[in-house]
């Protein structure tokens, strides 16, 4: 299986060339992707062959399948929440086949006519700072949301364990599981204050974390 991984240019920053012979990883794992946009995928004479493409962000362990290439075909994929990728040949048609994937930002179409103006302003406050601690059973760590709220900057204070967000029913692990905020990682979000969120932590953990709700009036 040939190896030619290069940069190309501004817009297709990341660039694989593969041969592909065998069933199995195609080409180097995991591929860096960040600040790209969308890989567009090409498979060439890979007639009965089904490739598949994993992503994960940066503070997650596992991958998963973000798109799947039957046969002779030609893929773009947002990767834009993306920060690695991995290809894996699952199905191998019998025939040698050529994987090539390029990264690049997509061409915005040019507006002919902007007419008014535009002001985008700053949240004006005010703001509140929380201090929490967060257990093995979710829980809202607010109680009551910051009137006109219109985010929020989650802080996890351990330097071990890891506090993870989500709705009512949000787990650190299987199908409810919710985004992994890492030790001593910030993690922000767009959030009004209409929009109840929970927190969890492992079991038997206890992470200190630290919120500031910030409003607009």
């Amino acid at each position: 299986m040939g190896n030619n991984s290069f940069n190309k240019d501004p817009l297709a920053k990341f660039q694989t060339f593969q041969s592909v012979s065998v069933a199995g990883l195609i080409g180097i794992t995991p591929y860096t992707v960040k600040g790209e946009n969308t890989l567009r995928i090409k498979t060439v004479g890979a007639a009965g062959s089904t490739i598949l493409i994993y992503g994960r962000i940066e503070s997650e362990d596992v991958f998963n399948v973000i798109g799947t290439i039957v046969g002779n075909t030609t893929i773009s994929i947002d990767i834009s929440l993306i920060d690695y990728v991995k290809f894996v040949c699952s199905i191998y048609g019998g025939s040698e086949f050529e994987f090539i994937v390029s990264g690049f930002l997509p061409t915005v179409a040019a507006i002919s006519t902007i007419t008014g103006e535009v002001s985008i302003k700053a949240p004006t406050g005010p703001f509140l700072v929380t201090n929490a601690t967060v257990s093995d059973v979710a829980a809202d760590p607010l109680g009551a949301a910051l009137a006109a709220r219109t985010s929020i900057s989650i802080q996890n204070e351990d330097l071990v364990d890891y506090v993870y967000f989500g709705n009512a029913d949000v787990t650190d692990s299987g199908a409810t599981k919710g985004r992994k905020i890492g030790p001593n990682e910030d993690f922000h979000i767009d959030l009004d204050d209409s929009n109840v969120f929970y927190l969890i932590a492992s079991a038997g953990k206890t992470p200190a974390i630290n919120i500031v709700e910030i409003a607009s009036t």
